[in-house]
Parts: structure tokens; C-alpha cells; sequence
């Protein structure tokens, strides 16, 4: 308790204890101290934004989670569609060569399949690149070693849990 005072005279130190001894006990206590107030709404104020600021940067943390795995998905989805515009065109360049064979196409049409598969080819490595990048930020985030493999969800129409986790299908459930 603050302010709590107590004392005790006494003349023991010699072999004769005088007649008067006395004692005495003084107690305060502090009804209302804006000082004591100010530092307690001060600490309280710095608990809610220390809390507030963990939250803040889990939220951050989330978001970037969130972002780095949509673009993962994205930057699959465009390397799918470069693989198959590659399959595609050498499909479309042995037509061409059998075209040429037969006498149905020429020689130009047939070299323009084998520069758009070469640019193909290019396009889908650009989309690897991407690809991997992709994934080395999503574990980066995670705090994951880079050589971990990271596999992602396709998840389609016709994936039952799209239909059970709809905000629509919550409301009815």
C-alpha cells in the first residue's frame, strides 16, 4: 500500500527501558491520482494496439497468401493454355508437312508452322518461368523450403464442396 508509514521508538539500546515508549502507525491511501489513471489508460491503449497491430500484420500475412495462390492458380492455368496451343500447332504442322506431301499446300505454309511452333515453345517456357515463380513466392510466404513442391486445387463447377461452401447454400443449410 502506498504511503503506509510505521515506526516505533523505543530506547532499547541501553539496558534501561524508560518509562514512555511509544509507537505509532500512520496509514494513507490514494482515493483519486490522475497520474495513476493516465498511465493505466496509457498502458491499456498500448495492449489494444499491440494486439491491433498482430492482427493488422496476420491480416497482411493472409492477404499476400491469398494473392501469391491466386496467382499461382492464374500462372497455371497459362502455362495449361501455352501447352496447348504447342500441341496444337504441331498437330497443325504435321498436317501442313502431309499437305505439301500430297501437293495440297505449299512450302511456305508449312515453314509457318514450324516458326509458330518455335514461338509456341517459347511462349510456354515463359509461362514455366512464371509458373515457378509462382510457386517459389507462395512458399516464400509460407516460410517453406524453395525445393518443396507445392500442388494446388482445381477445383471445378461440379466440385460438390464449391456447392456446400456458397454463401446461397449457407443461408438454406
Amino acid at each position: 500500500i502506498e504511503g503506509l508509514e510505521a515506526s516505533l521508538f523505543s530506547l532499547a539500546q541501553t539496558d534501561q527501558v524508560p518509562p514512555g515508549t511509544s509507537a505509532g502507525l500512520q496509514l494513507t491511501q490514494v482515493v483519486y491520482s490522475e497520474r495513476a489513471w493516465a498511465g493505466y489508460s496509457i498502458a491499456k491503449s498500448l495492449a489494444v494496439a499491440s494486439e491491433q497491430s498482430q492482427r493488422a500484420d496476420m491480416l497482411d500475412t493472409l492477404t499476400d497468401a491469398a494473392v501469391a495462390y491466386l496467382n499461382l492458380l492464374r500462372t497455371k492455368a497459362v502455362e495449361d493454355v501455352r501447352r496447348r496451343n504447342v500441341e496444337n500447332t504441331r498437330r497443325n504442322l504435321e498436317t501442313s508437312r502431309v499437305r505439301e506431301e500430297v501437293g495440297l499446300g505449299g512450302r511456305s505454309d508449312y515453314l509457318r508452322w514450324v516458326a509458330q511452333l518455335a514461338q509456341d515453345k517459347q511462349n510456354l517456357l515463359g509461362a514455366e518461368s512464371q509458373r515457378r515463380q509462382a510457386e517459389t513466392e507462395v512458399l516464400r510466404i509460407l516460410h517453406r523450403p524453395a525445393t518443396q513442391t507445392f500442388s494446388t486445387v482445381e477445383a471445378g463447377l461440379d466440385d460438390p464442396l464449391t456447392l456446400v461452401s456458397s454463401p446461397r447454400t449457407q443461408a438454406f443449410l
